[in-house]
C-alpha cells in the first residue's frame, strides 16, 4: 500500500489485495480433481501473479 499526494486536492491511494481466485481454483481443483482446466486456469493465474515456481508445481 502507498499513498501519493501530490496536492490536498488531488490524492491517491494504491492497494493490494489478496486474490480470491487462488483458494477458488484450489476449492475447484480438490472437488473436481479430473477436470484438467481448473488446472490450467490456477497455473495460468499464478504466472501472471509471478509465481513461476507454484505454477509449475501446478502443472
Amino acid at each position: 500500500m502507498f499513498y501519493n499526494a501530490q496536492s490536498p486536492a488531488s490524492a491517491e491511494l494504491h492497494l493490494h489485495l489478496p486474490s480470491l481466485l487462488i483458494p477458488y481454483y484450489r476449492q475447484q481443483i480438490e472437488s473436481e480433481s479430473n477436470v484438467v482446466h481448473h488446472y490450467a486456469d490456477l497455473g495460468h493465474f499464478l504466472m501472471l501473479e509471478g509465481e513461476i515456481a507454484e505454477a509449475m508445481k501446478v502443472f
